[in-house]
């Protein structure tokens, strides 16, 4: 049996007038470009993300998530991102649904400049802007979460796991770890000192992604980064 998501419409689930018949299917993922009217712009929009998932799936990291998704047979949407915050700075999000897609992430790879310009603002506010793939690594981690009906059991600790794994999968592909999700300035202290900081600080956390999502946890743990407070657990725990 698959976990019960109560029916919801979040308040930034667009309601499109038809779902786009520009799309293609990656493992779990159907990408769509819903909403895109004009064709060009909905063909170009399937290929960056489907590129976007390709890249992420030739790291360790993204491979364990992309086949610990795949393992519970869920079928996931990701259409083009749709605002929802008060101050209109999401860079993309995640939800649980009903219907024919299990969860639905709203996401656009936006690049450099023009994703500070998303963002609004001063462009010089932003002192570190993530490259597509973190953000979509971001959301695939929810996403993992979602699947396994663990959504939101960390409470509010689900962001700093995201950030945790992402962090990660940024030292595979040579981009710096950030804080944590609130600063997400990139640190400059030493990387194996601050995995230890946050493997002692995050340890309930930790402990209990291992217990709810064993597989992956243990997967990610065996990826050999300067940054893996989940393989100094492991070491020490199992």
């Amino acid at each position: 049996m698959g976990c019960f998501i109560p029916p919801f419409l979040n308040n930034g689930e667009h309601l499109f007038d038809q779902a786009s018949p520009f799309k293609i299917v990656l493992g779990p993922f159907t990408v769509r470009a819903d909403g895109i009217k004009q064709e060009a712009a909905a063909r170009q929009y399937v290929a960056q993300v489907a590129g976007v998932v390709r890249g992420i799936e030739t790291t360790s990291a993204g491979r364990a998530l992309v086949s610990s998704i795949a393992g519970f047979k869920k079928q996931v949407l990701i259409f083009p991102l749709v605002q929802v915050d008060d101050d209109g700075k999401a860079l993309a999000w995640t939800d649980p649904r009903m219907g024919l897609f299990a969860v639905a992430v709203s996401y656009s790879p936006l690049f450099g400049q023009k994703l500070k310009l998303e963002l609004g603002g001063d462009p010089s506010d932003f002192d570190h802007v993530f490259s597509p793939h973190e953000t979509l690594v971001h959301e695939f981690v929810h996403v993992a979460r979602d699947v396994s009906c663990n959504h939101k059991k960390l409470e509010d600790d689900e962001e700093e796991l995201a950030v945790l794994i992402t962090n990660i999968y940024s030292l595979e592909i040579n981009r710096p770890v950030i804080n944590n999700y609130d600063d997400q300035q990139p640190v400059t202290a030493n990387l194996p000192a601050f995995s230890t900081r946050i493997y002692k600080e995050k340890f309930d956390m930790i402990d209990a992604f291992f217990k709810q999502n064993r597989p992956l946890a243990a997967e990610l743990a065996r990826i050999n980064v300067a940054f893996n407070p989940l393989r100094q657990y492991a070491d020490e725990n199992l």
